[in-house]
This record gives C-alpha cells, structure tokens and sequence, in this order.
C-alpha cells in the first residue's frame, strides 16, 4: 500500500520507485498455499520453501503491474527487473548458501536476468547468447528517456542491438559479505573475472599466495564450471589475465 499510495501522489509527475522487498531472502516463511505447490517427494523442505518464496516474489511483482494497469501508467513506465545474486538455498543446510551460489565468483551466484519492459515502446525478445551486466542499467535508461549519459560510464545500452553484438566481454569481482573497510573496498577483494564468448577466467586477487589457482571454464561446454581449464589452456589464460588486469587498471 504505502507503494500504491506513492505513486498515486505522483500523478502527472515523474516518479521512481525500487521495490526490493527481501525475498526470497530468509525467513522462509511463504503462505501456506503456496508451499504446498512446491513439496513433492524429493524435494528437500528448504528448498520447496525458497522456491514458494520465488514464487511469492512473482506474485508479489504482478499485483504491482495489475496496479500501473489499473492506473493507466502502464504504457508511461520503464520497469527494470534484475536481481543482486543467484540460488541460494543449500538443500542440506537452509542456514548456509549453495555451493558456488552466493557470495562466489561462479555462475550459480553472478548469473542473473535482467529483464526491461516499457509497453508500446520495446518489441519483446528474449537474448541469451550476448553478454550483458547490471552497469548497462543506467546507460540503456538514459538511452530510453533519450537524455545524455556521463562521460565514461561504464557500460552499454542494451537496446542497441549493434552495440551488444559487438561486445566482447563483461567482468565482475567478488568480495566478501561484509565490506572491510568502506574507505577502500578493494582491501577486500577476493577474486576478479571475466567473460569472454563462451570462456570465464576466474582469479583470485591474492595471485602471489601458495593456494592461489586461475580457474578457467568453457560456459559452453561446463555451464556448471566443474573442469578447470586453466593448465590446458595457458595461452588463453594469460590473454584472458592481461585483458583482466587493463579493465581493472582502467584507461
């Protein structure tokens, strides 16, 4: 309500709102209904219950829509919908993450949707072979509303089907759950990576340390990133570092 009752104080005024509710964070507590959907023989309890809280999001999110509709905003609003990080749920401890879930360098935790409708104004489609990152947000809104972006932004606007084919690679770093120093983040940092066509380079951020290990997977072949390739491929690996280490450096 407070959310209806905030837009309806906008009409006929730009309005922004992030709606960003918990789930399917913990507790995992979805209405009964909609548990019952998910408990099946084999599945284990935590995990029917953080798919009913998926699901509770979902719902959640087309109340929200039925209301721009009710509204009339429907055709004069941009909806962005994206996500901080992948599954979670570890079946075996509903306490602790995933394996390779969140708060890691792999797919289960980095690979996210981005999904952006504006009714009348985009065509749909569904892209899943080009790459993309949550820094395109904010250049493909200032390309929407048809405003200049700042200079040297990161990122592409991703309703410019030229510039996402061209594309050659997105990166990402990882840092622990809680930031160690607010003043320098970076003192936390805990692995870099990239992805390039259909090849990820993971590396640690400690590369001098005895433990340390450049992990390299084939996302075509190894979507689950069980087969390191990195001793395999260690041509590939140091032109994967050096395009790493340009990004991090910047221009």
């Amino acid at each position: 309500d407070p959310i209806y009752n905030f837009i309806r104080d906008a009409r006929g005024k730009p309005f922004v709102v992030w709606y960003a509710p918990m789930l399917p964070h913990a507790p995992h507590n979805p209405p009964a209904a909609l548990l019952e959907r998910f408990q099946k023989p084999g599945v284990p309890p935590p995990v029917a219950a953080y798919r009913a809280c998926v699901a509770w999001f979902d719902q959640t999110c087309g109340e929200l829509l039925d209301f721009l509709e009710r509204e009339n905003l429907r055709t004069n609003t941009i909806i962005f919908y994206t996500t901080d990080n992948g599954w979670i749920q570890d079946p075996k401890n509903p306490n602790r993450p995933a394996p390779r879930s969140k708060l890691t360098p792999y797919e289960g935790g980095v690979r996210t949707p981005i999904m952006i409708s504006w009714l009348g104004q985009l065509k749909p489609r569904r892209d899943r072979d080009h790459l993309a990152s949550n820094v395109d947000l904010w250049p493909t809104l200032a390309a929407l509303l048809k405003i200049p972006a700042p200079q040297g932004l990161p990122g592409i606007n991703l309703t410019d089907l030229r510039a996402v084919q061209r594309r050659q690679q997105i990166f990402g770093e990882h840092y622990p759950h809680n930031v160690l120093d607010v003043d320098s983040p970076t003192r936390g940092l805990e692995h870099r990576f990239v992805i390039s066509d259909r090849w990820k380079l993971i590396l640690p951020a400690n590369a001098a340390a005895a433990s340390a290990q450049a992990e390299l997977f084939d996302l075509k072949k190894d979507p689950w990133e069980l087969h390191n390739l990195a001793a395999k491929e260690a041509r590939r690996v140091q032109k994967l570092t050096r395009v790493l280490d340009q990004w991090w450096q910047g221009p």
